[in-house]
């Protein structure tokens, strides 16, 4: 399934729908030069394995805090209606007003705390 902007509610649906709860990482690759992140998760309640390559990144933040402990599993995978606080990130920073409305921006949340923030123009799920 491909999904974008155009269709972003599918998108919400969809994981919504999919196992991402309880889910960890099995693996995660960026690649700097496509500018693309394949990401594979693995929920063992479920016996269910989604595979998302992310393409047409623009912006990819982590954090890796670790608050409440050591954990790659995931507790929330949501996409957000619009990229307005990292737009908002980005004018304080640098000036930069650039418009990411026709971009999705996808949230990764694990138990420990950590997060992953990622606009990009489309995503790949399998």
């Amino acid at each position: 399934m491909i999904f974008t902007s155009q269709n972003k509610r599918a998108l919400q649906e969809f994981l919504v729908e999919s196992s991402v709860h309880d889910a960890y990482y099995e693996e995660f690759l960026y690649n700097w030069e496509d500018k693309k992140l394949f990401v594979s998760l693995y929920n063992s309640i479920n016996n269910k394995k989604i595979d998302m390559v992310f393409e047409g990144i623009s912006i990819l933040i982590t954090t890796n805090l670790d608050i409440w402990g050591t954990n790659n599993t995931l507790l929330s995978l949501t996409v957000e209606d619009d990229a307005l606080p990292i737009q908002s990130f980005l004018e304080k920073i640098n000036g930069n007003n650039k418009s990411f409305y026709n971009s999705l921006y996808v949230v990764f949340q694990n138990f420990s705390g950590n997060e992953m923030h990622i606009i990009c123009e489309k995503v790949y799920i399998s």
